[in-house]
C-alpha cells in the first residue's frame, strides 16, 4: 500500500467513504418528506437505507482500520445502551424479572392462566405460542423495532462523523439537507395559510391519527423540532461564509467585490433568507415549547460566544441577528405568535392543569416500579395505561410528552446516565478540538450548536424525538459538528507541525486483528438486524395494501367487486400474520377491522365465519405479545363474541378493566371505538 498522511486515504477508501457518506445524506433528506416517517413502512425503509450507509462505513472499517473512531467514548457509551436493549430481550429467569418489571410478570401469569380457561375455544384452540420465557420488556417486538431504529441514528451519526474529511464535504453535505428543509418550510407555511385540507399532510395524506398537521408532521410541535435544527444548521453555514467573506476581503481592497460574486456573497445571502424562514416557521408554528427553547437556547449560547469567542463583532453580529429575525417575524404576522405566547400565563399559574404535566408526573410513576432497566424501549403506550391518573382523562397516550421522562421509565436509571454521560464526553471532545478548529468551522459549530441546545431543551415539553425524521436529523447534525471541529483542527494543527517533525506513516502490516474483528462483528450484528427488518418491512406494506382495502369495503356496493376485495385482504392478514417480528398493536388493528367485517352483511355468511376466526386468532397474538395492554383484551373479547364464545369474552372484559386508566369504563359491544 502506498504512503499516505491523515487526509490522503487510500482510493478505495475514499470510494467507500464516499458511497456511506452520500447514502447517508439521502437518508436524512428523504425521511421528512415519507411525512415524517412517522408510519412502520416509511421508518423501516429509511432504517434499511441508514443501516446500509453503516454497513458500507463498516466495510471500510474493516479493510482500512487504521482510523480511530471520532468521538470513540460517546459511541461506545452508546453502542452500552444499545446493549441495555438486547438485555430487555434476552430471555431470563421469572425471578430476576419480577424484582425489576412486576407488572410484565404478572400480566404474563394472568394472560396464560386466561388462555387456559379459553383453550376450548374454536378461535384460539391450539394458539399456544411456543413455550414461555420472561423479558425485561414489557413488548418484546416493540423493543427490537426500537433496537433498529436507535441502531439507524447512531450510524448516521458515525458515517457523518467520520467520513467528512474536508470543508468543502460540511458545506455540500449542509447545501443539501437546507435546501430540502427550506422546500419543507414553505411548503408548511403555504398549506397552514392556504387553510385549504389541514387537517391532511401537504393537501392529499390522511395520516393515521390526524392532528395539528403542519408540514409533513401531524403535530406542528414536530415540525417547530425540525427547524429548530435546520435553524441552527443554516445559522452556522451563514456565519461561516460571513467569515470567509471578511477574511478575503481584509487582505486587500480588490477583494472587497467579492460580496457582488455570486459564488460568495450571493451564497451567504442565499442561506441567511433560509435562516430567517426557518426561524419564522418556528414562530408561526406556534409551538410554545419550541419557541421558548429558541430563546433559551440563544440565551446559552450567547454567553457560550461571550465565553470562547468574545469581541464586539462577536456581540454585534448576535444582536444584529435577533433584529433581523424580529423583524422577518413580524412581517410574516406577529399578532398570533403574541397570542399564543400569552397563554403561557396560566400555565405559570397552575402547572398541574397542563395534561403534559400531569402525563410527566404520572410517567415517573412508571419509572418508580421500573427504576434500573424500564419496562421496555418502545413498550410506554402498553404500560402507561396502568399507572394513567384521572387528571389525564380517557384520551390513550402513545408518548409521555417529555422525551426525557419517557427514556426515563422505557429504559430506567441505566440507560439515562449512559446516555447522559455520553453527550458529557461529546461535548468534551467538541471543546477539546473547539480551540484549535479554524474560524468559519468554530462559526458552523456555533450556529449547530444553537439547534441541538434549543431541541435538547424541547425534548422536555414533547415527544418529537420520536418521530423518526426529526432523530435522523440530530444525528446527522451531531455527527457534523464533531466532523468539522476534527477535521479543522487536526489540519491546522498538521500544517503547524508538519515542517517540525516527521510523522511515522502506518503500515498495512501494523494494523492488529482486532481492528478488524469489533468492526465485523458489527457488521455481521447490523446485517441480522436487517434482514429481519426487511421481513418486517414487507409486513408494513402488507398492512398499507390492507388498510387500502379496508377504505375500499367501506364504499363498495357491488357484491362480487366486494368479495373480491375482502378476499385481497385476507392475502394480506395472512402476510401480516406469519411475520417474525408481529407489532400487537398492528395484529389489533387489523383484527378490530376483521371483526367489523363479520357484521357486515353484505359479505357472504361463510367468508364472515371465516374472517371471525381469523380475527379471534389475530387478537390472540396480539394479547399474547402485549399482555399489559387493555385495548387488545378489549378487543380479543369482541372477537370472542362475534364467535359466540360470551364466557371467554366477559373474562376478556374483567381482565381489561384490571389495567384500563383509572375510570375509564369500557364495554364489549362498541366495535367503532
Amino acid at each position: 500500500m502506498p504512503d499516505y498522511s491523515d487526509f490522503e486515504y487510500h482510493r478505495v477508501q475514499r470510494i467507500l467513504y464516499r458511497a456511506a457518506r452520500n447514502l447517508a445524506v439521502f437518508t436524512v433528506v428523504l425521511s421528512p418528506w415519507l411525512f415524517g416517517s412517522a408510519d412502520q413502512w416509511a421508518y423501516l425503509f429509511v432504517s434499511l437505507l441508514a443501516g446500509t450507509s453503516f454497513g458500507v462505513f463498516l466495510l471500510s472499517k474493516i479493510f482500512f482500520p487504521e482510523r480511530r473512531v471520532v468521538a470513540s467514548t460517546s459511541t461506545l457509551l452508546l453502542i452500552a445502551l444499545l446493549l441495555v436493549m438486547v438485555v430487555q430481550v434476552i430471555p431470563l429467569p421469572s425471578a430476576l424479572v419480577r424484582l425489576v418489571n412486576p407488572l410484565s410478570v404478572e400480566s404474563i401469569e394472568a394472560r396464560d392462566v386466561l388462555f387456559d380457561q379459553m383453550q376450548d375455544s374454536i378461535a384460539i384452540d391450539g394458539n399456544k405460542f411456543g413455550l414461555q420465557f420472561y423479558f425485561l420488556s414489557s413488548v418484546v417486538m416493540e423493543t427490537r423495532m426500537a433496537l433498529m431504529l436507535c441502531v439507524s441514528y447512531l450510524g448516521i451519526f458515525l458515517v457523518l462523523a467520520n467520513t467528512v474529511r474536508s470543508w468543502k464535504h460540511v458545506q455540500e453535505i449542509s447545501t443539501w439537507i437546507l435546501v430540502s428543509c427550506f422546500l419543507l418550510a414553505v411548503l408548511a407555511l403555504v398549506h397552514k395559510f392556504s387553510g385549504i385540507e389541514p387537517k391532511k399532510i401537504f393537501w392529499f395524506h390522511m395520516p393515521r391519527y390526524p392532528g395539528d398537521v403542519m408540514g409533513p408532521f401531524t403535530n406542528r410541535n414536530h415540525f417547530a423540532f425540525f427547524m429548530l435544527m435546520a435553524f441552527g444548521m443554516s445559522l452556522g453555514l451563514f456565519s461561516a461564509k460571513l467569515v470567509r467573506l471578511r477574511h478575503e476581503s481584509a487582505e486587500d481592497w480588490r477583494e472587497k467585490i467579492a460580496w457582488l460574486d455570486p459564488r460568495l456573497a450571493s451564497q451567504a445571502v442565499l442561506v441567511g433568507f433560509a435562516m430567517c424562514v426557518f426561524g419564522a416557521s418556528i414562530f408561526l408554528s406556534l409551538s410554545r415549547g419550541a419557541i421558548l427553547s429558541t430563546i433559551l437556547a440563544g440565551g446559552v449560547m450567547w454567553c457560550f460566544v461571550a465565553k470562547y469567542e468574545g469581541g464586539r463583532k462577536g456581540n454585534m453580529f448576535f444582536w444584529g441577528l435577533v433584529i433581523l429575525f424580529g423583524v422577518f417575524v413580524a412581517w410574516m404576522g406577529w399578532e398570533p405568535v403574541v397570542a399564543r405566547l400569552g397563554t403561557l400565563a396560566h400555565e405559570v399559574k397552575d402547572p398541574l392543569a397542563n395534561t403534559r404535566a400531569v402525563a410527566t408526573r404520572d410517567t415517573l410513576l412508571v419509572f418508580m416500579d421500573h427504576w434500573i432497566f424500564g419496562c421496555g424501549f418502545g413498550c410506554f403506550k402498553y404500560v402507561f395505561p396502568f399507572y394513567q391518573g384521572t387528571a389525564l382523562g380517557p384520551g390513550i397516550y402513545l408518548h409521555a410528552h417529555n422525551d426525557w421522562a419517557q427514556l426515563l421509565a422505557e429504559g430506567g436509571l441505566l440507560s439515562m446516565v449512559l446516555l447522559v454521560t455520553a453527550l458529557i464526553y461529546y461535548y468534551r471532545t467538541l471543546m477539546r478540538h473547539y480551540p484549535h478548529a479554524i474560524r468559519r468551522a468554530r462559526r458552523y459549530v456555533l450556529g449547530s450548536m444553537l439547534g441541538v441546545c434549543a431541541v435538547m431543551l424541547h425534548s422536555f415539553l414533547d415527544y418529537s424525538l420520536h418521530k423518526p425524521a426529526n432523530a435522523f436529523m440530530l444525528a446527522a447534525v451531531c455527527g457534523l459538528m464533531i466532523a468539522t471541529v476534527h477535521m479543522s483542527a487536526v489540519l491546522q494543527l498538521e500544517r503547524d507541525t508538519r515542517s517540525k517533525t516527521s510523522r511515522r506513516v502506518p503500515t498495512k502490516g501494523s494494523w492488529s486483528m482486532k481492528e478488524r474483528v469489533i468492526p465485523f462483528i458489527c457488521l455481521v450484528t447490523l446485517i441480522v438486524v436487517m434482514v429481519t427488518g426487511i421481513s418486517s418491512l414487507r409486513q408494513a406494506v402488507a398492512f398499507e395494501r390492507f388498510n387500502y382495502a379496508v377504505k375500499l369495503v367501506d364504499k363498495l356496493e357491488d357484491k362480487d367487486h366486494l368479495a373480491r376485495t375482502v378476499a385481497m385482504a385476507m392475502t394480506e392478514v395472512d402476510i401480516i400474520a406469519d411475520c417474525d417480528l408481529c407489532m400487537p398493536k398492528m395484529l389489533r388493528e387489523v383484527a378490530s377491522d376483521l371483526v367489523r367485517w363479520s357484521l357486515n352483511e353484505g359479505i357472504d355468511i361463510d367468508t364472515r365465519g371465516m374472517i371471525a376466526e381469523r380475527a379471534a386468532k389475530l387478537s390472540a397474538k396480539a394479547v399474547h405479545l402485549a399482555p399489559t395492554d387493555y385495548i387488545n383484551w378489549i378487543w380479543l373479547g369482541r372477537s370472542q363474541i362475534v364467535v359466540g364464545e360470551w364466557d371467554n369474552a366477559f373474562k376478556c372484559l374483567k381482565r381489561a378493566r384490571v389495567l384500563r386508566p383509572y375510570g375509564l369504563d369500557v364495554n364489549l359491544l362498541d366495535y367503532n371505538e
